[in-house]
């Protein structure tokens, strides 16, 4: 509820789960109900996630997920932290986090 509320409001939201397993199911779990709301989610639970799983609205992982995810982007001119607003593409912002025991 607390995501879906942020997520209203225009903020990013990154989901961190304790394991793999918890946030590729809960991103599975409530993709159509954000979907219905015109919200899109994705999760980066990948050794090497494409750009495109950072497009999403709702972010889920595990914490070491996003820490590669911030440390790739400087090391490797990667550029994965990506959102579209507005038809262009922007640093995706860290609005805001919810750590999900």
């Amino acid at each position: 509820l607390l995501t879906f509320y942020f997520a209203c409001q225009g903020k990013t939201v990154d989901v961190i789960s304790s394991t793999r397993t918890l946030a590729k199911r809960d991103q599975k779990k409530y993709t159509p109900f954000f979907k219905h709301f015109g919200i899109t989610t994705s999760h980066i639970c990948y050794d090497h996630p494409h750009s495109s799983c950072f497009r999403a609205q709702i972010l889920y992982g595990v914490n070491s997920d996003f820490e590669f995810a911030i440390m790739r982007d400087p090391l490797n001119n990667s550029q994965l932290r990506k959102i579209e607003k507005n038809g262009q593409l922007e640093d995706r912002p860290f609005d805001i986090v919810i750590v999900d025991e």
